[in-house]
């Protein structure tokens, strides 16, 4: 028997594509496909709705039946499958946008600021080594002392012939 694909559209409870596998579904769905491979169930990937500010209960049931699960799905339903979502859905689907858009310039900050910490830590060591070698430098180039010993007696003078 030949493997099928179950494919959902945003949006839209009504239409569903099943048809036989082909290889760029692979290619176009590489984690669905691992899961299938491994026997797992498709693992649900993206913000949950409830993070998006307005979305009660009953909107919430609302659009999961309409095969939306996450903000990111939220964004990707095209304009002709929002009227399936009822009033106010083309203002849910900008503040899913603006949701993603706020979200992604604090997870760049959180990158910048391991970045910028990584390097301090990098330039710790840079100057832990600089300031090892300089000392270093320092012993090579000072004179070496020689340590106070026993001094030398002093020779009797000579007494000059008179």
């Amino acid at each position: 028997m030949p493997m099928e694909i179950r494919k959902n559209v945003r949006g839209n409870d009504k239409i569903e594509v099943l048809r036989p596998i082909r290889e760029e579904d692979k290619r176009e769905y590489p984690f669905a496909w691992q899961e299938y491979q491994k026997g797992e169930q498709a693992a649900a990937r993206g913000t949950s709705l409830t993070k998006l500010p307005g979305i009660d209960p009953p909107t919430l049931r609302l659009l999961q039946a309409k095969n939306i699960f996450t903000i990111e799905d939220m964004t990707l339903v095209n304009d002709s499958n929002l009227q399936n979502l009822g009033l106010g859905a083309r203002e849910m689907r900008k503040k899913a946008f603006e949701y993603l858009e706020s979200h992604k310039s604090l997870e760049e900050a959180g990158a910048l600021r391991e970045l910028v910490a990584k390097q301090s830590a990098d330039l710790a060591r840079a100057m832990a080594l600089i300031e090892k070698q300089n000392e270093a430098l320092e012993k090579l180039s000072t004179p070496a002392r020689k340590k106070p010993g026993p001094k030398a007696k002093a020779k009797p003078a000579e007494a000059a012939p008179e």
